[in-house]
């Protein structure tokens, strides 16, 4: 993707491959026959009804974003629901390491008006919040699935990611509250020499913006919870593919399926779209519950056949706004003009 240091692109090309190998061994290995068969038992049909579930999910993490703007600032619903499709496309389908989706964020609300400093800041805080929910939510996961079927030994090399993980967030949050991104501009000026004053004085703004939405505690407990049923939105969606391919699971079932298919995906950051780590966490917590290889490959299919039904119009739909240059949302006019009067 355009704006990718050429080293992180490389590595995210290599990660892509090692996943689509992945990817294609486990097809190969499984049959490719049985789980089309098992895919067909949902047909077309069934397939354009999971794939439109995903829009509560979507909604969801639209609306925890939307906390996280302050209210005489804060752009319409529709507007931010339209930037997280458009984000949740780029980091689906193009090899951007993750961050693709919230750098096209920041340049589409940039052209939108809004101060750049007030996106980025939250989607940091947004980015930070979906770390916190989605830990919380794998490790619930984890240990319920630990409790069901007895297998520690299974469970524990993933528990250890999941642990750090936590580190890591506690880390960033710090961070932020001391000022991440002045610090970070900082310390490339020590070692790449002096920067341009107007790049000082933005890093400094993400840090005070930031500040600024952590310190709206109820904002932030509403995007939390907002956030939080975004995941459980996600379980539904899982229960709905495991009854359309004649697998009739609990709701407890699909609940284990998928927080511990997303803790994987988020450990497989560095491979674009978690293509074959994703299916093998839907293999390896299928085994678990007894679900046959092949079912368990056609449920990880069903992500990728929404994925790739969100994602295409999704990036078509970046690309026309990019064609145009201007987004014609004009109920976003009126607070987008105060903004504008209040910076």
């Amino acid at each position: 993707m355009h704006g990718l240091n050429p080293h992180l692109e490389r590595v995210s090309w290599i990660a892509f491959l090692a996943g689509l190998t992945v990817f294609v061994l486990l097809i190969g290995y499984y049959g490719i026959g049985d789980i089309a068969a098992a895919l067909a038992v949902a047909g077309v049909s069934g397939l354009a009804v999971i794939a439109a579930v995903h829009i509560l999910p979507l909604v969801a993490e639209a609306m925890g974003w939307r906390f996280l703007f302050p209210l005489d600032k804060r752009p319409s619903f529709r507007t931010l629901l339209w930037g997280r499709w458009i984000g949740e496309a780029v980091d689906t389908l193009l090899p951007a390491l993750g961050v693709g989706g919230d750098l096209v964020r920041i340049r589409l609300f940039t052209k939108l008006g809004i101060s750049g400093s007030l996106v980025a800041a939250s989607l940091v805080a947004d980015l930070t919040l979906t770390l916190v929910t989605l830990i919380a939510f794998t490790l619930l996961g984890l240990v319920l699935l630990g409790l069901y079927v007895a297998a520690d030994g299974v469970l524990l090399p993933v528990l250890l990611p999941v642990l750090i993980g936590i580190v890591l967030v506690i880390g960033f949050y710090v961070a932020q509250q001391r000022g991440l991104f002045g610090a970070l501009a900082r310390l490339v000026e020590n070692f790449a020499g002096p920067l341009n004053a107007k790049v000082l004085d933005g890093a400094d703004a993400i840090d005070e913006q930031a500040r600024r939405i952590y310190a709206r505690r109820t904002d932030v407990l509403l995007s939390v919870l907002w956030l939080s049923g975004a995941w459980i939105l996600g379980v539904l969606e899982v229960w709905i593919a495991l009854w359309l391919l004649g697998y009739p699971l609990s709701f407890f079932h699909a609940f284990l399926i998928e927080s511990v298919v997303q803790g994987v995906r988020a450990a497989a950051f560095l491979v674009p779209g978690a293509l074959g780590a994703q299916e093998g966490g839907f293999l390896l917590v299928g085994t678990l519950l007894s679900l046959p290889a092949e079912g368990a490959l056609a449920l990880a299919l069903t992500r990728r056949v929404r994925e790739l039904a969100f994602g295409i119009p999704g990036i078509l739909a970046w690309q026309w706004f990019e064609a145009r240059g201007q987004w014609h949302h004009h109920s976003d006019r009126p607070a987008l003009a105060r903004e504008n009067r209040s910076d």
